[in-house]
């Protein structure tokens, strides 16, 4: 029997396999092969299928641990931003009280009619802002800004009134004033805010919010203005202001002018940025 007989027999009996010409091995072996590289291709693909696994966890948690730091970094921000706004507001408080009572010892006794105060100035800021519809007018955005100062000024008064502990007043119009949204309609919100203050006789925050965010002007920026306004008040009572004696010319310009310069020039997040431009002022005003 020649040799391709033979492995034709055996192939039947399923005790030898050839491959090709020249080879041949038995079933079992071939098997055992098949088995042995089958277990390897698995073994790889498991290896493969749990390091692409770790790293898919290990992104994940990267990822989330980063967006964890940055809620973490945000929300420290966001409080660092409060207490910022919170001693603002509280030395508005002090600064508010310290001009009343310069016009009245006990000005809480008083009752001052501090909506009258506002309604008036409302009336005054819409002709800034324009509401003539015979003639063409474009809005004052700076003057505007200047009117709702000097509201805030009778608003606190009003809020001065109704909280004596300064402490608990500031945490709570920090709150308040955390965030805002322009209104559609600047006057149609003027008049609705000028509606609250008459009707119920108090000073809503958020309505006055609305207002600075139709004319882009944010806390800080009321902060700066608000102290460099008082400031000046403080200032020109302080020289002759109430008997005609004070000028308000200081070397050819108007000292709304020179304040305008010192409050940039100054550092207005300073503790002591009101003393210093009150000093500042008290500077300019002897040279000219």
């Amino acid at each position: 029997m020649d040799e391709a007989s033979f492995l034709r027999a055996q192939q039947g009996r399923g005790k030898l396999l050839a491959f090709g010409p020249f080879t041949s091995v038995s079933y079992s072996a071939l098997m055992a092969l098949l088995y042995h590289l089958l277990s390897g291709v698995i073994q790889y693909s498991l290896i493969m299928v749990f390091h692409f696994y770790g790293l898919v966890v290990r992104l994940c948690l990267l990822h989330r641990y980063g967006k964890l730091q940055h809620l973490i970094k945000a929300n420290q921000q966001g409080q660092g931003m409060s207490q910022k706004l919170q001693q603002q507001i509280r030395i508005m408080l002090d600064l508010q009280d310290n001009m009343n009572s310069k016009v009245h010892q006990d000005w809480r006794a008083q009752n001052f009619e501090w909506y009258r105060a506002i309604w008036i100035e409302c009336g005054e800021l819409l002709d800034h802002y324009g509401w003539k519809w015979w003639k063409k007018q474009s809005p004052d955005i700076e003057q505007v800004r200047l009117e709702l100062i000097d509201i805030w000024h009778f608003g606190l008064s009003m809020l001065l009134m109704s909280q004596g502990d300064k402490d608990a007043l500031a945490a709570d119009l920090t709150e308040q004033m955390q965030s805002s949204t322009a209104p559609e309609n600047f006057p149609i919100a003027l008049e609705s805010f000028t509606a609250i203050v008459l009707a119920e006789k108090r000073f809503p925050i958020d309505s006055f919010m609305s207002l600075l965010a139709g004319v882009e002007l944010d806390t800080e920026g009321l902060y700066t203005s608000y102290v460099g306004k008082n400031v000046l008040n403080f200032f020109r009572q302080d020289n002759g202001y109430k008997d005609g004696s004070y000028r308000k010319l200081w070397a050819g310009r108007e000292d709304n002018e020179h304040l305008v310069e010192l409050v940039q020039e100054l550092d207005s997040s300073s503790a002591s940025f009101a003393d210093e431009l009150y000093q500042a002022l008290q500077s300019r005003y002897q040279q000219g």
